[in-house]
């Protein structure tokens, strides 16, 4: 799977314990690549965190995630995407999170679209 980071999400603040809006009780820093995908798990990744309501992380994002995996642990080859879109000025949480996933065998995943709210 090869991995790459949207422009728009490397360019936004680090998100950290201390960045407003965020108290671990609302909202997560939501990997775009899962690392259970292969996506980094370091802070300092900006291309790979946004901040994100944690009903948008999980079940949201995660059954998703989920899906692909067992895709790929089954042998099958993925064609993952998943940007995030920033539509309000500098704010760190994107307005939508989109997420496309196509195999090379049965995984045939709707585009998923999620409103972040």
């Amino acid at each position: 799977m090869k991995l790459q980071t949207h422009p728009d999400c490397a360019d936004r603040p680090l998100i950290t314990r201390r960045s407003e809006g965020w108290n671990g009780k609302v909202y997560d820093r939501g990997h775009l690549v899962a690392a259970q995908l292969g996506g980094s798990n370091s802070i300092a990744d900006r291309g790979n965190f946004v901040m994100i309501p944690k009903r948008t992380n999980n079940p949201g994002m995660t059954n998703f995630e989920n899906k692909v995996r067992s895709a790929t642990d089954s042998g099958e080859s993925v064609e993952y995407r998943v940007r995030a879109i920033y539509t309000n000025g500098t704010s760190p949480v994107p307005s939508l999170i989109i997420m496309e996933a196509k195999g090379d065998g049965s995984l045939n995943l709707p585009t998923l679209q999620l409103p972040v709210v």
